[in-house]
């Protein structure tokens, strides 16, 4: 879950507030909430979900969503 977390913050503590225990919650629910907060559009991507835009990478590398620092 940490890892969304950097991605989302917002998202994450309306799923989990800080300070919540994730070990009461089984891994099948944990993975449910990170599924649904990694299937939202995100607006740093054009308003395409994560999934999406490495979709995209994958079948366009040339051609990448968002900006790269190269």
């Amino acid at each position: 879950m940490m890892s969304i977390g950097c991605q989302a913050p917002g998202y994450v503590t309306t799923e989990a507030p800080k300070g919540t225990d994730l070990s009461v919650h089984s891994p099948a629910r944990l993975l449910e909430v990170a599924t649904e907060l990694n299937d939202r559009p995100r607006k740093t991507l054009g308003g395409i979900t994560p999934a999406q835009a490495m979709q995209r990478l994958l079948l366009d590398p040339e051609s990448p969503v968002v900006a790269t620092t190269a």
